[in-house]
């Protein structure tokens, strides 16, 4: 148990260094918002979705359809409590019109990928970030679509939000897809006749 603790405390250690190193780039001016944006937007198209599949790609089997059902239901049963509770929050705090959509947006979403997948990795390991990936497609589907009425919402004006299938099109939801799609009979047949091909390619991500 306690080298248990030792080593998470450890991981979380580089993981606060990591953060502190970046403060301290943006205070110093290393990092101005160009940076961050360009940053930003690196994590999101390639290193997000990058480990996302290798955390597909580094497991010996992906969990049954099952356990994947129970998941993905524990994570709409979630959402139907964080809904409720954001909206209540928001009028018991008073918060005013014009604001209560970006509050409620943060109350219900947490950054469950942009941070939330490295410190599951660095935590209890890559191979976990799968269960996190499958956890995670009830997110990407609101985030996109409630969550943008959310936000738009506080436009005095009533702005309404008009939604592209093209706005799921994102290199986190198709490597979320690529993900569910490991475990078809499809894929299967085809690691099995390029197995060296995928072990090569897990080791790049």
């Amino acid at each position: 148990m306690l080298s248990q603790f030792s080593s998470i405390f450890t991981q979380m250690v580089a993981l606060f260094a990591a953060i502190g190193v970046g403060y301290i780039c943006k205070k110093t001016g290393v990092m101005d918002a160009d940076f961050d944006k360009k940053l930003s937007g690196l994590v999101l198209s390639a290193t997000l979705p990058a480990l996302i599949l290798a955390s597909v790609l580094n497991v010996d089997s992906l969990p049954d359809p099952v356990l994947m059902g129970q998941i993905i239901g524990l994570s709409v049963l979630s959402y139907a409590l964080f809904i409720p509770i954001a909206y209540l929050a928001t009028y018991a705090l008073r918060i005013p019109d014009g604001r209560r959509g970006v509050y409620r947006f943060m109350l219900i979403f947490g950054n469950t990928g942009f941070i939330g997948y490295p410190v599951l990795s660095a935590i209890f390991g890559p191979q976990t970030v799968v269960y996190a990936v499958v956890y995670n497609i009830v997110f990407n589907l609101l985030s996109f679509t409630f969550g943008a009425w959310l936000i738009a919402s506080d436009n005095e004006y009533g702005v309404k939000v008009r939604m592209s299938w093209r706005d799921f099109v994102t290199p986190c939801n198709i490597a979320t897809l690529a993900t569910m799609a490991q475990g078809t009979f499809i894929t299967t047949i085809l690691a099995l006749v390029t197995i060296p091909l995928l072990a090569t390619f897990s080791a790049v991500l």
